[in-house]
């Protein structure tokens, strides 16, 4: 069980570094920039 929740951590970083240094800007709140973005961005942002 510890060893699933370790993979499911290193892949949440690799989607956040992914998201981060695209072109784009890091948390897009619009549909169009993608559905990986717009879930990362409603995780990591509980503001909004």
């Amino acid at each position: 069980m510890r060893r699933f929740f370790e993979i499911l951590f290193v892949i949440a970083i690799i989607i956040v570094g992914i998201e981060t240094f695209r072109p784009q800007a890091p948390y897009p709140y619009n549909a169009s920039n993608g559905y990986v973005a717009g879930v990362v961005s409603t995780v990591f942002t509980p503001s909004h």
